[in-house]
C-alpha cells in the first residue's frame, strides 16, 4: 500500500493544483459564486483562500442582482441569442451551483427535481431553463417529450436539437410529443 510515514505535505504543489481546480471550474461553470464552487467542490472558504489570493490577477469580480460573481480574465459571456441546448439528467449547468435560480426559477426548479433527489433533462433558450425533456423506445420507435415550464416555444429550435440527438444513437422513427406548463 506504501509506506506513508515518510508523506509530507507539499505546500506549493497544493496551492498549484488548487489554483487548477479553482481555474477548471470557473472555465468549465463561470462566471460562479464562492458559494457555488464551494459547493461543487465541497471545499471550504479556509481551504480555497490562499490560491483565490493568487488568482487575483486572472480573475474579474463583478455583482449581478446583489450577488458577486467570479470569471476568468477575458471569459466571454454567452449571450441571449445563443440557440437552444439540451441538457442531460444530472447536468453540471445546474447541479455545480449551490443555488441554480441563475437559471432557473424556484418553482421550475422543484419541478426538474424528483423527491427522491433525480434531476431532470433540462431545456435552456435564451440563457434561460424554459423545459424539461426526456425519451423512451415504443415498438420501435423513439418517442421525445417535451414539457415546458411555461408557454410553447423555440419549437424549431427544440426540433432540430432533438433529431441532432436520435440522429446518434439510431436511425429509426422519431416522434416529439409536447406538453405545455
Amino acid at each position: 500500500m506504501g509506506n506513508y510515514t515518510e508523506w509530507a505535505p507539499d505546500e506549493a504543489k497544493d496551492l498549484e493544483a488548487m489554483k487548477a481546480l479553482i481555474h477548471r471550474y470557473l472555465a468549465g461553470y463561470g462566471p460562479a459564486t464562492w458559494k457555488d464552487f464551494k459547493h461543487w467542490s465541497g471545499l471550504t472558504a479556509g481551504d480555497i483562500k490562499e490560491a483565490v489570493k493568487a488568482l487575483t490577477n486572472e480573475l474579474v469580480v463583478f455583482t449581478l442582482d446583489g450577488e458577486e460573481y467570479i470569471a476568468l480574465r477575458g471569459e466571454k459571456v454567452p449571450n441571449a441569442s445563443q440557440n437552444v441546448f439540451l441538457t442531460g439528467k444530472f447536468d453540471q449547468a445546474v447541479i455545480a451551483y449551490k443555488d441554480p435560480t441563475w437559471i432557473m426559477t424556484e418553482a421550475q426548479r422543484k419541478s426538474a427535481w424528483t423527491v427522491n433527489g433525480h434531476c431532470s433533462a433540462i431545456i435552456v433558450a435564451a440563457n434561460r431553463a424554459i423545459g424539461l425533456w426526456k425519451y423512451e423506445w415504443k415498438k420501435g420507435v423513439l418517442i421525445f417529450t417535451v414539457s415546458y415550464f411555461e408557454s410553447a416555444c423555440f419549437q424549431k429550435e427544440i426540433k432540430n436539437e432533438l433529431e441532432r440527438f436520435a440522429s446518434r444513437i439510431s436511425p429509426k422513427p422519431l416522434e416529439i410529443q409536447y406538453n405545455l406548463g
